[in-house]
């Protein structure tokens, strides 16, 4: 508290990060047993924000791709009264074919890479290892933390931050 008011920090790697630099010089011991552990779950937040991207991109270019293969089809399909029309028929379905097995497998793959990707971002999330470094600091230091929810006034929403006791 400073001045009888709690510290407030956001809920979030940034606002740890924030709290963590305002006791850097204060408790330098408790700063270097808790900077590593924070700055791994801001790496693997930043691989997580990289993915979505690369998962948006692959599922819009397996999209592209197997619309782009089923476009190439150039096959001919014969009319009614055509004299050949049952083989001429055959010719167009095994023509047809071609096409549809790279297609297929061209939005096989891309569905594949794509829950791979969302999978990853599941497993990358940053919220648990947060509260697990939260609940390290609170080991070590007199200064418990805890999350707080409330409403902001000024603002009209639901908002959350990180405040010690002593």
């Amino acid at each position: 508290m400073i001045d009888g008011e709690p510290l407030m920090f956001n809920a979030s790697t940034g606002g740890f990060r924030a709290y963590l630099e305002t006791m850097k010089s204060d408790n330098p011991a408790l700063y270097a047993q808790l900077v590593p552990d924070l700055e791994q779950i801001e790496r693997r937040q930043a691989i997580s924000n990289r993915l979505v991207f690369v998962t948006i991109g692959v599922s819009a270019a397996t999209v592209l791709a197997f619309c782009t293969v089923l476009m190439l089809d150039d096959c001919r399909w014969p009319p009614a009264g055509d004299p050949n029309h049952a083989a001429d028929v055959a010719a167009a379905m095994a023509c047809d074919r071609r096409y549809e097995l790279p297609a297929l497998a061209i939005l096989g793959i891309g569905v594949a890479l794509t829950a791979a990707g969302a999978a990853t971002m599941s497993a990358l999330d940053a919220e648990k290892p947060l509260v697990d470094l939260m609940n390290k600091h609170n080991r070590l230091s007199p200064r418990q933390m805890r999350i707080q929810v409330g409403w902001s006034t000024n603002v009209h929403a639901a908002n959350a931050g990180l405040t010690f006791t002593f």
